[in-house]
């Protein structure tokens, strides 16, 4: 034989051969196997004495057809080109193909008298060879289940269903480089408990905290998707019993990073609710949008974007995505390309503070819906920059407004946020200045304004998912404002599907709430992210606080005193009463923004205030006002 090479396989030294001498070697080996199988049989026949006479006579003419025949079918059947380290059901089967398939040919030698053996020795012969030549290939695979106890590094508990379940333990059974050994599977369903999937038994949730005090486990892997109180659940039990957790997202590879850690999950926004998510049918809407020409501004932002994605499942007539960020304009047309096939898609690089640009926009598509996403939303910046906030808040969002009514269009629906009810800075009270205008622009034209008014969007461009994971990918700290500050929070799936719902059938002068449950407080949120990224809150990631910043609240609302909310549809109220905002609203903003082009910071942010409190018609000058008192949509 050549030169051999040598290496370490799976924590222990053999040959490295050539594919051909493996080959010759396994033939060899099968030859003895086959030899002492037939042995056996024979000796057992004859209670270990065959006669001289018949090893002549019959044993003697049967062995030539007897090597030929099961060499030549193992090497038919494939048993000469798979690894033993990864060998499956799908390769037994093999076994057990090309050992029946010999044995029937033996059959029919002895049928046709061309050998003499007996049915009892062409029998046990048949399950001697299952046993030699199938243990002989699948000695890897035993081999490793007998040492990846003692090498694996992780000793875990897989939640999920069976099906979903089933793969993941297959490939930690036969993947060593996993450096996991699933001990448990939990599984809801009563009637699979006590049940074995590869060798792993089946629990029920309640029996997690004694299996992990029995087993010794260290880490919770959650396979598919479960429900965030379920989810939440199994991240209460990971920080009773010191387990790291692990959502899977694919079924090899996810347990080691470059520095042997483990590496952290991409996070599921529905993981760190404090309730259930709302689902909203929106396909049952799509009656509606047929044949309707849809414009979205800010179509590349977060929203606008997920608007993008959901509205296209709708198949209307036209979208056209209107977006002044040029870079993510030109990825998500090239996307478009790509993924939609049946609804046209049109891009609009236009920025709404040119009034001409955009009425040229509406000129050319002639939109029937118009969901108005564009605005800058960061509270702190925009604190410094109120002009800024000013002119591209409310006067993008007037533009929008006016182009619309001079160009027919059926509804605008106008995206709000909880920073507008009662407003602390100028990010709210711009935002709240286009709930006014909405309202003033609603109650004398046909074009039909409505609003959709959020909490915080999980997962969104700046939100506190991508802050707080790039602090925890640093190793902390966490930066949390105040220990008592709360917040509402939802998806974007969610959001994007209130302002379709609300958008399509609300009507004009109406603002949309999600009910979005209790609100949360943000240090608690972040504890919550920090354990299902897999680290230990206050221990292996600090969390530290640096007050409140201009312009930010200690708890936000969704509605005033002066807005009762009515439900519209399941988890889903509208504002509706009979407020209306001053004559003079619009006049009122156009002064703003006549002095926002020229005004310092604070002059700017002064006459935001008290625009807003006259135009809602509530005072005339900031001093002395009372914040709770001002409410936007009738």
């Amino acid at each position: 034989m050549a030169e051999q090479e040598f290496t370490n396989r799976g924590g222990y030294w053999l040959p490295r051969f050539p594919n051909l001498d493996r080959v010759l070697l396994l033939l060899v080996i099968d030859a003895l196997l086959i030899f002492a199988s037939l042995n056996f049989c024979f000796l057992f026949r004859f209670a270990g004495a065959i006669p001289e006479v018949y090893l002549k006579q019959h044993y003697a003419p049967f062995l030539p057809l007897f090597f030929v025949t099961r060499l030549g079918l193992f090497g038919l059947f494939g048993l000469y080109n798979w690894s033993f380290r990864y060998a499956s059901i799908h390769d037994i089967l093999r076994v057990v193909y090309a050992s029946a398939v010999g044995s029937l040919i033996f059959i029919v030698a002895r049928q046709a008298n061309w050998i003499e053996a007996s049915r009892f020795i062409l029998i046990n012969e048949f399950c001697m060879t299952l046993i030699l030549i199938g243990g002989l290939r699948f000695s890897g695979r035993i081999y490793q289940v007998f040492t990846q106890k003692a090498d694996s590094d992780y000793r875990a508990i897989l939640v999920g269903r069976h099906d979903q379940v089933e793969p993941v333990v297959r490939d930690f059974m036969r993947n060593p480089a996993n450096h996991a050994i699933p001990l448990a599977i939990v599984d809801k369903n009563p009637r699979r408990q006590g049940r074995m999937i590869h060798g792993v038994k089946v629990i029920l949730p309640e029996e997690i905290p004694q299996t992990v005090q029995k087993t010794k486990a260290n880490l919770m892997i959650i396979v598919g998707n479960t429900l965030g109180d379920e989810t939440r659940h199994i991240i209460d039990l990971c920080r009773t019993h010191a387990l790291q957790f692990r959502r899977l997202p694919t079924i090899s590879g996810i347990f080691r990073g470059d520095d042997g850690q483990l590496p952290l999950q991409k996070v599921n926004p529905e993981d760190l609710l404090a309730r259930e998510p709302v689902h909203f049918d929106v396909a049952s809407l799509k009656p509606e949008l047929t044949g309707k020409r849809i414009l979205i501004t800010g179509a590349c932002g977060s929203i606008g974007s997920e608007l993008v994605r959901q509205l296209i499942r709708l198949e209307p007539e036209k979208l056209i995505l209107l977006d002044i960020h040029e870079s993510a304009l030109y990825l998500q047309e090239r996307e478009l390309e790509q993924t939609s096939k049946i609804v046209p898609v049109k891009t609009e690089f236009c920025d709404l503070k040119n009034k001409k640009a955009l009425d040229a926009v509406f000129r050319r598509h002639h939109p029937h819906i118009v969901f108005h996403a564009a605005a800058h939303k960061h509270v702190p910046m925009m604190e410094r920059f109120p002009a800024e906030a000013v002119i591209n808040n409310v006067g993008g969002f007037k533009h929008v407004a006016e182009c619309s009514i001079e160009n027919d269009v059926e509804r605008v629906i106008y995206i709000s946020t909880d920073k507008a009810v009662a407003p602390s800075s100028i990010m709210g009270f711009t935002k709240r200045a286009g709930e006014l205008l909405a309202l003033a622009y609603a109650q004398r034209k046909t074009t039909k304004f409505l609003g959709v008014r959020f909490g915080n969007v999980l997962g969104s461009n700046g939100s506190v998912i991508p802050i707080f994971m790039k602090q925890i990918e640093s190793g902390g700290p966490v930066t949390v404002t105040h220990p008592e500050m709360t917040r509402y929070f939802m998806t974007i799936k969610e959001a994007v599907q209130l302002v379709i719902q609300a958008g399509v059938l609300g009507q004009s002068a109406e603002i949309f709430v999600l009910d979005m449950g209790t609100p949360v407080k943000l240090v608690d949120f972040a504890r919550e992210l920090i354990s299902i990224s897999g680290r230990i809150p206050d221990e292996e990631i600090k969390i530290v606080y640096t007050g409140l910043r201009p312009g930010e609240k200690m708890h936000e609302e969704l509605h005033t005193g002066l807005e009762p909310l009515e439900p519209f549809a399941e988890r889903l109220f509208h504002i509706k009463s009979d407020r209306k905002v001053s004559p003079e609203c619009i006049a009122l903003f156009d002064e703003l923004l006549k002095s926002a082009a020229q005004g310092n910071p604070i002059e700017i942010a002064d006459s935001l205030k008290s625009t807003v409190l006259r135009a809602e018609g509530l005072a005339t000058e900031t001093k002395g006002f009372e914040a709770d008192k001002i409410s936007a949509f009738p």
